[in-house]
This record gives C-alpha cells, sequence and structure tokens, in this order.
C-alpha cells in the first residue's frame, strides 16, 4: 500500500501540500474534492495513454498559490520518491 492511499475516497475533499518547480513558496497547497482515485494517465493522441501513477485526480476548490487552476483537475500521488508526513490530509 502507497503512503497516502487510504486517505480520501471519492467525494471527499483533501488539502495537498503542492510544489511547483522554481517556487519560491514551499508551504503552498491546494485544496479539491476526489473525483477519481487510482491509476493516473496522461492521455494522447489516437486514444492512446501513458501512465502516470496512482493517485488522486482532484478538482481544485481553493489553490493557495495564485488561484490560477481553481477548477482545473490536477493528479496528486499516493506517494513520492521523496515523501514526507502531511502532504495530503482529509479536509473535514
Amino acid at each position: 500500500m502507497l503512503k497516502y492511499e487510504n486517505v480520501a475516497q471519492v467525494g471527499d475533499t483533501i488539502k495537498a501540500l503542492d510544489f511547483r518547480p522554481m517556487s519560491d513558496r514551499p508551504d503552498q497547497y491546494l485544496i479539491g474534492r476526489v473525483i477519481e482515485k487510482g491509476p493516473m494517465y496522461y492521455e494522447l493522441e489516437a486514444g492512446r495513454r501513458l501512465y502516470m501513477c496512482d493517485g488522486y485526480k482532484v478538482l481544485v476548490s481553493f489553490d493557495s498559490y495564485d488561484g490560477d487552476r481553481v477548477m482545473e483537475e490536477i493528479v496528486v500521488p499516493f506517494e513520492t520518491t521523496f515523501d514526507y508526513d502531511g502532504r495530503v490530509e482529509l479536509v473535514a
């Protein structure tokens, strides 16, 4: 089982710490509703898909950085190479 695999189910809301490349704000995060859980894929041309990771697909409702991803679907991995406690949590 991966580190954050059992934090939430489809329909739950999660908060996930979020690190964009070159970010000057290490405390940024997003909040969103889980709309899919399990293997995540990049959609390629001609109906082909490329496996990305196992995780949550989240419809973002809050973006602490600049809000530009609100209403976008973002993938939050269940586990990362350099993971840490508290990266993903259930929002009550």
